[in-house]
């Protein structure tokens, strides 16, 4: 995975990710992506986590992502339980 930030790391306004089509970084963040779009209540206690951590951590960007770790690893568990190991194919046209 690649990343950028402008201006700087230390004075984010512009954060982008770069990650490989369908490797397994990709296929979590999907993965993690569609579990939340699925469920109302999940999304609504994401949003709520992630309100308590910016309070939390105002400055700390760092600290700010790495404790939603738990609560990330927890769905991608959750949803490797169920049977999965892919996300569905992607059709471009």
């Amino acid at each position: 995975m690649h990343w950028f930030c402008k201006p700087s790391p230390a004075a984010r306004t512009h954060h982008l990710h770069l990650v490989p089509w369908r490797s397994p970084l990709w296929q979590e963040r999907i993965a993690f992506r569609d579990c939340l779009r699925s469920s109302a209540s999940l999304a609504q206690r994401y949003q709520n986590l992630k309100l308590e951590l910016a309070a939390q951590f105002p400055h700390d960007h760092e600290a700010y992502t790495d404790a939603k770790g738990p609560f990330i690893a927890s769905v991608l568990s959750d949803w490797r339980a169920g049977g999965h190991d892919q996300v569905s194919p992607i059709r471009l046209e």
